[in-house]
């Protein structure tokens, strides 16, 4: 290891800092400031500027607006700035003008190198870097196979290179590099960068040029079970092929001799070392954002001081619902149109850890929160096999004649009702359906008869293990008397033609998937006789 670079300590910055982002199967929207969550609200919110460049605030000229308007009302400001003791900013406040502009920390020293060197590295770079990742990591969509049989990431690319009749490199030397195993990231490093005092920053901007792909990678390290098909990669593999396709990048554009940023001076930042510029404008910003905050909060107490609160003596229904924004908004509507039903709110996989197997699939879906490991299967067993099939999936739309045929027939009549959906939507076979996420008249297994899988999870709940769910899942809600004749279980999810990130409209607490299967189950649970 070279000296004033500790690798470990950059890895686990990277690992912190980068989105919790994990396959499209289990797609949940997360807090994108999650790294800052050690800190308090304001001096996250500082931080995730400076660093990233977020505009983590209103700009002032909104503020001042809702102030002239009275949104933000004037004895709320001052009763914020003499609990902070900072009256003396009200001046500040309310005329002084400030430089708003933000510079993120992380991607300036990458920024100063492009920008001297003349260069793009990531136009070149990044599409070969993302479809090595895509094709390795595919689990089935693609038309063709992963080649290399192993599992290990770049073990498999070192097989295709040996074997292959092309190279993934454009020069010589990043393939002689790339082929011998001796070849450390350091090594790379001191090529690309060449003080090692610059690599932590180096490294930095180059993820964060694509946080995606390697906040996943984080993720996959860390959970290889995130896939169906497990592979087995590392952030470190990521970014030693990543400067690989770099040097090689470079070597072919300028040949072996170009200027790394020493040689041009760039001065590197630390992250750990980083210092919050403008202090007052950010104080001003947070006793803006409070005194916004509180103006509202008084308002929603006055009017719950203030309603009637008027309750039917006999409630003719319940209905529990997930706490999804969505759903609670469709919980007010009711309650606002029949006060003798009363609503309820709790995460929407209803208590349930499992994970459930469709009729014919192969693969499972977790239908509980992501972090959670299911012990549990729910299968489905569907009365009626038929099923509608899509000619756009057949495999012969790819062969020489037949592909070439569908592409003059019944390609040309896709396009035309392509073209009619812009004007008349409608959901077709190829779309995602939250209510076929479960065909309503299969058999579930929620019963536990004995069997188990290969792996070990148990099919289906014992009697105890479902009146454990029900009574905490009826006891978190403060549902355990006076029941309604009829409680309803009411799950959501979405449904979309051709969004690959559909599933973060379903259920966050079923994995990004519809609650259907949940709000079956725990009907049936709460139904059973014991």
């Amino acid at each position: 290891m070279h000296e004033n670079f500790q690798l470990e300590h950059t890895i686990h910055l990277l690992e912190h800092h980068l989105p919790s982002q994990a396959p499209l199967k289990d797609f949940i929207h997360h807090n994108t400031l999650h790294a800052f969550q050690n800190k308090s609200f304001h001096e996250g919110l500082q931080a995730a500027q400076q660093c990233f460049g977020y505009q983590t605030y209103a700009p002032l000229s909104f503020y001042r607006e809702q102030y002239k308007k009275g949104v933000i009302r004037p004895e709320i400001l001052e009763r914020i700035l003499t609990k902070n003791n900072a009256l003396d900013l009200q001046n500040a406040l309310l005329h002084q003008d400030f430089d708003e502009t933000t510079t993120a920390l992380v991607g300036s020293y990458r920024s100063a190198w492009k920008i001297n060197l003349g260069f793009d590295l990531d136009t070149r770079v990044h599409p070969i870097l993302f479809r090595l990742v895509s094709s390795y990591l595919d689990q089935g969509i693609a038309i063709w196979n992963f080649p290399a049989n192993t599992t290990d990431f770049l073990a498999a690319f070192r097989s295709l290179e040996r074997d292959g009749i092309t190279s993934l490199f454009e020069s010589k030397r990043a393939r002689k590099l790339f082929l011998d195993q001796s070849t450390s990231l350091s090594d790379l490093l001191q090529i690309l960068v060449g003080d090692s005092g610059a690599y932590e920053a180096y490294l930095l901007d180059q993820q964060f040029a694509h946080p995606g792909y390697s906040g996943m990678v984080c993720q996959l390290q860390n959970n290889p079970k995130a896939l169906v098909q497990t592979r087995q990669i590392k952030l470190t593999d990521l970014i030693y092929l990543e400067c690989l396709l770099e040097i090689s990048a470079l070597d072919q554009h300028f040949g072996l001799h170009w200027k790394t940023p020493t040689a041009y001076q760039i001065k590197p930042y630390h992250f750990d070392n980083f210092t919050v510029q403008n202090q007052q404008l950010f104080k001003v910003k947070a006793h803006w954002q409070e005194a916004f905050e509180w103006s509202f909060y008084d308002q929603v107490l006055a009017g719950l001081q203030f309603k009637a609160q008027t309750k039917e003596p006999n409630v003719t229904a319940q209905a529990v619902f997930c706490i999804d924004d969505r759903a609670c908004s469709i919980r007010r509507h009711v309650e606002s149109l029949h006060p003798s039903i009363s609503t309820f709110g709790t995460p929407g996989h209803f208590n349930i850890e499992a994970y459930f197997q469709p009729d014919g699939a192969v693969q499972r879906t977790k239908i509980c929160p992501a972090p959670v490991q299911p012990k549990h299967l729910i299968m489905e067993k569907a009365l009626h096999k038929k099923r509608n099939k899509e000619l756009h999936f057949s495999a012969q739309t790819y062969g020489l004649v037949f592909g070439w045929i569908l592409t003059h027939t019944y390609g040309l009549w896709s396009a035309l009702k392509l073209a009619l959906a812009i004007f008349k939507p409608s959901l077709n076979r190829m779309a995602v359906r939250s209510f076929e996420h479960m065909q309503p008249d299969a058999h579930l297994s929620i019963v536990h008869e004995g069997t188990q899988t290969a792996d070990g999870l148990q099919i289906g709940f014992t009697v105890e293990e479902m009146t454990t769910i029900v009574r905490s899942l009826l006891k978190s809600i403060g549902l355990q008397d006076h029941f309604a004749p009829l409680v309803y279980m009411i799950a959501h999810g979405s449904s979309s033609a051709n969004n690959t990130h559909y599933a973060g409209y379903d259920c966050g607490a079923c994995s990004g998937r519809p609650g259907s299967v949940n709000a079956r189950a725990i009907s049936f649970m709460a139904n059973h006789p014991l």
